[in-house]
């Protein structure tokens, strides 16, 4: 048989036939931790029995900037949008895929070393913040959520989970190139980011505010980091 597909982000979804709602997905008892489900494919399965029958869709944006998104809808094989999907991102996806062995490859390196009573901890940050990397570009593709599609908040919470917690990993991973009192700095600066990751952990395990929300502040901390980091070669 045939399968009604589109791919949503950051929506709340109602699918009828005729006037009977067969798919419904928005916040409900069962998704108290998010706003929304992130990015997920919506897969109908459809039945001779629906042939001529009237399907409307409802599409509600939760936040602003997802107004005026442009949905694609397919119908036919899932097989076929499966395919497609993987064609699209093969790219992003190997580049994902290298970031998350090349970090794999440095934390062995660094178990290794400290085998061998050498220092390690360095190139085990290293590899830790490109395994986040690697994971927070594989989490956010569209084609992730085929692989569950029962749980498409997991990739949400890997997606921006990851991106959130890339600072203090990268700031220890540089650190031994400076001096004592520029390490000290660091040191704090890496606290402080890791407690406001846990702050951000803590809000999105009660429902009070999703990861999404505080993207622009995640990113202005980012920002943020790199002039400091400059400003404290400039001053080592």
């Amino acid at each position: 048989g045939k399968t009604l597909a589109f791919y949503t982000l950051h929506q709340y979804v109602e699918v009828y036939i005729e006037d009977e709602l067969i798919y419904s997905a928005t916040k409900s008892d069962e998704n108290q931790m998010s706003t929304t489900y992130g990015g997920d494919w919506i897969l109908i399965p459809l039945t001779i029995n629906d042939t001529n029958k009237r399907v409307s869709i409802i599409i509600t944006p939760v936040y602003d900037f997802i107004i005026g998104e442009r949905i694609e809808i397919y119908v036919g094989s899932p097989v076929y949008i499966l395919e497609k999907e993987f064609r699209a991102e093969m790219m992003p996806m190997i580049l994902g895929i290298i970031a998350l062995f090349m970090g794999l490859l440095f934390v062995l390196v660094a178990f290794y070393n400290w085998a061998k009573k050498e220092r390690g901890g360095y190139i085990m940050a290293l590899g830790i913040f490109s395994m986040l990397l690697g994971l927070w570009k594989l989490a956010g593709l569209r084609f992730m959520p085929f692989l569950d599609l029962n749980k498409p908040t997991f990739f949400l919470y890997l997606e921006y989970g990851s991106l959130a917690m890339v600072l203090p990993p990268l700031i220890w991973s540089i650190r031994v190139k400076y001096k004592s009192l520029t390490k000290r700095h660091l040191d704090r600066m890496s606290m402080i980011i890791s407690l406001f990751v846990i702050v951000e952990v803590i809000l999105q395990l009660l429902g009070v505010i999703d990861f999404r929300q505080l993207l622009l502040v995640n990113n202005g901390l980012m920002i943020a980091v790199g002039v400091i980091i400059i400003a404290l070669s400039i001053y080592d």
